[in-house]
């Protein structure tokens, strides 16, 4: 255990607290989970305040640094609107707890549609799911790696492993960071993963639901992959490009969405991979121009280009098809240079048949390079 205090009452929520590895355990009604939340990791949640302010000290300058930062909070209000009634009362409890602006929290649940909604970049993520003849026992392994092109000092020692049991809604594990009400990679009690990846259109809007809280909504809600491909794509209008990985016990899917369009992408060989460009024709003639590479960003630009994101699939592929594959080979795969790089942030592989999760400790990009840590157990154990 690192050294840190916590609320006697909420100690034993905090099951896990090493660098680069937190595990916490929610549950309750919006305000119980916010407040949890807020207590448990106020002091990580300043961190990230912090490094926010110097990154933009950095890009912006001294003088008008704060301006940003005002600025930065200004349009994040633009989409809370947007994000539901339960999950707006879960951030202000926790921004309540951890004694800070709501409009921090709210930023932190919003900024990837907020750097797309403006063109200024997006996450570059690599993920595959493969079963049957394509894994030593015929049951499904979804790996996944998030890319970030910027933060990649401040965000790998903060990973946060959340095991949550909402009243009345589903338990699930999402894999985030502290002030993350959101999820962009997680499984729920009826083994349905759903994992974010950014993809470029000129189709945005900012009336539009925020994808990180979407994504959470359908992990509360989705049955099986299917209903979660119903919810992602029939479901409230979104703001930005995406390829959601979706998978169950049975089968994986890609659904791949702009803010008003949305096709689905099946397994092909027991196989599919997915990085950041659209691959369903309907799709590709929504694709955009690339990313930009963020300000301040150390990275090639390689990293921000289309060749980039379709050689790192080609290369998951080519990996998927060398199976049959057992956990220890998925996570193998995920190490690959070809695939992982200086920008993954988080590292993880699920199965969804024994509702397990492999989550990548360590405190330097690519994380998956460092050990490959077991969670067993959802929210409640799953109840």
């Amino acid at each position: 255990m690192g050294n840190f205090s916590v609320d006697p009452g909420l100690s034993q929520r905090l099951e896990r607290h090493d660098e680069g590895l937190i595990v916490v355990s929610l549950d309750g009604g919006p305000e119980e989970m916010g407040r949890q939340h807020g207590l448990i990791l106020a002091r990580e949640l300043r961190t990230l305040q912090q490094g926010f302010r110097a990154y933009l000290w950095q890009v912006k300058g001294r003088l008008r640094a704060p301006v940003a930062y005002f600025l930065s909070l200004l349009m994040a209000g633009r989409l809370h609107y947007f994000i539901s009634p339960d999950q707006r009362r879960e951030m202000r409890a926790l921004a309540q707890a951890a004694r800070m602006g709501y409009g921090f929290v709210l930023l932190v649940n919003v900024l990837d549609d907020l750097v797309k909604l403006m063109s200024k970049g997006g996450l570059g993520c690599s993920a595959f799911a493969v079963h049957g003849g394509r894994t030593r026992d015929g049951r499904m392994l979804v790996g996944r790696n998030l890319d970030y092109g910027l933060f990649l000092d401040l965000l790998p020692p903060l990973t946060t492993v959340f095991r949550c049991a909402p009243t009345g809604k589903r338990a699930f594990l999402s894999v985030g960071w502290p002030g993350y009400i959101g999820a962009a990679s997680g499984m729920n009690e009826a083994g349905v993963v759903v994992s974010i990846l950014s993809s470029s259109t000129p189709d945005r809007a900012w009336q539009g639901m925020p994808e990180a809280v979407l994504c959470r909504a359908v992990l509360e809600t989705a049955g099986s992959a299917e209903e979660a491909v119903e919810l992602l794509s029939r479901g409230p209008r979104r703001t930005c490009g995406n390829n959601f990985l979706v998978a169950d016990e049975a089968e994986a899917m890609v659904v791949e969405v702009s803010a008003r369009a949305a096709e689905v992408r099946r397994m092909q060989d027991d196989t599919i991979t997915v990085t950041n460009h659209y691959q369903t024709p309907a799709m590709q003639a929504r694709q955009g121009p690339f990313f930009r590479r963020p300000a301040g960003s150390e990275l090639p630009e390689e990293f921000f280009t289309e060749a980039y994101s379709r050689a790192r699939d080609e290369r998951l592929r080519t990996g998927c098809l060398a199976g049959p594959l057992d956990a220890k080979q998925a996570r193998e795969l995920l190490r690959d240079s070809g695939i992982a790089s200086a920008a993954t942030v988080q590292s993880m592989l699920f199965r969804p048949a024994s509702r397990n999760l492999w989550v990548a400790r360590a405190t330097a990009t690519p994380v998956c390079k460092g050990e490959f840590v077991e969670i067993r157990g959802g929210g409640q154990s799953w109840r």
